[in-house]
C-alpha cells in the first residue's frame, strides 16, 4: 500500500536512473512536466471525489429533502451575500471626500441592489415551496423551515427591508447632486448649499425611519435566536447604518 502511495512522488528518481546521458535542461524540464501533470490529475480527482460525496450524501433523502436542503443552502448564501455587501456600503459610504469615493460608494450600492435582488428571489422560492409542502416539511424533521417562514413575512422584516430600499434611494440621490455639484458645494455656493441641504434632509429621514426599524428586526431576530439558535445562517446579519460624513 505505502509503495503504490510513493509511487508516483518516486517516479521522477527512476525516470532519471533510466535516461543518464539525458541533458541536465532536458532532466528538469522532465520533472517539472511530470509534476504539473501530476498536480492537475490529483485535483482532478480531488474534485470528483467531492462530487461524488456530495451525490452520495444527498443519495439518502427523499426528493422533497433534497429540494428542501437545495433552497435552504441558496437562502443561506445569498442572505449571506447580501448582507456582506451592506457591510461594504457601510464601510464605503460612510465618509465622502471626493468625486472617485462618491463613484465607490455608488457602485456599492449597485452591487447591493443585485444582492438584494437575489436574496429576496431565494427568499420567494423558499417560502412558495415551505407552503405548498408545510405538512410534509413537518413530517419530514424540516418544522425550522416553518419558522424561517414566519420570520421573512413578519410586518417588522418587511417593513425594514423597505426601509432599505428607501434609504438607499434617497442615499443615491444625495450620492449624485453632490457628484455633479461637488465644486460648488464645496465652495459654499448658496443656492447649491440649499438644494443640497434640501437632498441632505431627505437622506436624514430616511437613514432615521431605517435604523428605527432595523432595530426593531434586530430586536425581533434576537428573540427569535434565544429560541431557536439553529437558525442563524438563514437570517440577517445586525448591522446598524451610520451617518454619511463629509
Amino acid at each position: 500500500m505505502l509503495f503504490v502511495l510513493l509511487a508516483p512522488v518516486t517516479a521522477p528518481y527512476f525516470f532519471l536512473r533510466a535516461n543518464p546521458g539525458s541533458s541536465p535542461w532536458k532532466k528538469t524540464m522532465g520533472v517539472i512536466l511530470f509534476y504539473l501533470c501530476f498536480m492537475f490529475v490529483c485535483g482532478v480527482e480531488i474534485h470528483s471525489f467531492s462530487q461524488e460525496t456530495g451525490r452520495l450524501t444527498m443519495g439518502g433523502h427523499s426528493p422533497l429533502q433534497k429540494r428542501m436542503l437545495q433552497l435552504s443552502d441558496k437562502l443561506k448564501s445569498s442572505t449571506r451575500a447580501f448582507y456582506l455587501a451592506i457591510r461594504d456600503l457601510e464601510s464605503a459610504g460612510t465618509t465622502v471626500s471626493s468625486r472617485s469615493n462618491i463613484d465607490k460608494t455608488t457602485s456599492s450600492i449597485e452591487t447591493l441592489r443585485v444582492r438584494m435582488v437575489e436574496n429576496k428571489n431565494d427568499v420567494d422560492q423558499f417560502l412558495s415551496f415551505v407552503r405548498h409542502y408545510k405538512a410534509s416539511l413537518q413530517n419530514n424533521g424540516f418544522s425550522d423551515s416553518l419558522l424561517i417562514e414566519e420570520f421573512f413575512t413578519d410586518p417588522v422584516v418587511t417593513l425594514h427591508l423597505k426601509s432599505l430600499e428607501a434609504y438607499l434611494a434617497a442615499f443615491e440621490s444625495l450620492l449624485n447632486y453632490t457628484f455633479d455639484n461637488f465644486e460648488t458645494i464645496n465652495s459654499k455656493s448658496n443656492r447649491h448649499l440649499k438644494n443640497y441641504d434640501a437632498y441632505y434632509i431627505n437622506y436624514r429621514r430616511a437613514v432615521d425611519r431605517h435604523n428605527l426599524l432595523c432595530l426593531r428586526r434586530i430586536k425581533y431576530q434576537n428573540a427569535l435566536l434565544v429560541k431557536h439558535p439553529e437558525l442563524k445562517l438563514y437570517l440577517p446579519s445586525m448591522i446598524h447604518t451610520d451617518f454619511l460624513k463629509f
